[in-house]
């Protein structure tokens, strides 16, 4: 197992997405560390803006060419969801149905036509599945506030995601697109999961603590469907994650690509640890 920074530097770096030759992620400085804006980096190339000036973005996903950012006038105000186009460099919106005016749709995660997203209100958390063909628009999960969730990935077959009654325990569920089937992943020790993602075969990715918000014993575990859990590797105490993204790789190996918090000072930095099979 080898673990290599991708980014770290004095600013807030966070929420890593790679997808046929591009790495995306969202940076603020230090001086503004409520404004983030989304970076696209390809593999020969300089890195470029996503977000339009002014306004406030988040790195949600990357499939084929297109980037799914969130974007918001203002950090607290309610957002949308968005799309990228990365090699015509030009942003467009999703069709009627994803976004409203009143509430804050983010998360977007995207798989072909299938587009994964959260809206978020003042009473609930909703998750749902949307068809950019036929707009037909499937209710996936939903929690009351002050209970949240979040979405995790598409990829696979599969629709990720995680919810909490509290942020001491999260758990990670998996629908099966085809079978239209939802699945509970194991959490033995009822701790809190979260940085769901997927990779391209169905492995389900987690870290689980004893709190979604900077808890104790992080460690990063992945899942088979109907198989058994496997702890892949812990972090320190005083460190915490918001996302994972992995890679497989043609040697039977994986990349796990993360954005890496400390606790104490909020400095937010990208790492990548790769595992064996």
């Amino acid at each position: 197992m080898t673990t290599e920074a991708v980014l770290d530097s004095p600013a807030y770096e966070v929420e890593p997405y790679i997808g046929n030759g591009y790495f995306a992620w969202a940076q603020a400085s230090e001086a503004h560390p409520a404004r983030f804006n989304v970076y696209a980096l390809p593999d020969a190339g300089s890195r470029f803006k996503v977000n339009p000036k002014g306004t406030v973005g988040f790195a949600t996903d990357i499939d084929s060419t297109t980037l799914v950012f969130s974007q918001r006038p203002r950090p607290s105000a309610p957002g949308n969801v968005r799309f990228y186009d990365l090699v015509g460099r030009t942003a467009s919106n999703p069709p009627a149905g994803v976004n409203t005016r009143r509430y804050r749709e983010a998360g977007g995660k995207l798989f072909g036509n299938t587009l994964l997203f959260a809206r978020l209100s003042r009473s609930a958390v909703k998750i749902f599945l949307f068809d950019l063909v036929t707009h037909e628009r499937k209710l996936l999960d939903s929690i009351s506030r002050p209970g949240y969730a979040q979405t995790g990935d598409v990829d696979g077959g599969l629709a990720a995601w995680i919810k909490c009654k509290r942020f001491a325990h999260c758990n990670t569920f998996v629908y099966d697109l085809a079978a239209e089937t939802k699945t509970r992943v194991p959490n033995p020790q009822r701790r809190s999961q979260y940085a769901a993602s997927l990779a391209d075969d169905g492995t389900v990715y987690f870290g689980e603590s004893t709190n979604i918000d900077c808890g104790n014993s992080l460690a990063i575990w992945r899942w088979d469907v109907g198989g058994a859990r496997e702890k892949l590797f812990s972090f320190q105490s005083g460190r915490d994650i918001a996302v994972t993204t992995p890679v497989e790789n043609l040697d039977g190996s994986t990349t796990i690509y993360y954005d890496r918090f400390n606790c104490n000072t909020g400095a937010a930095d990208i790492f990548k640890t790769t595992v064996t099979p």
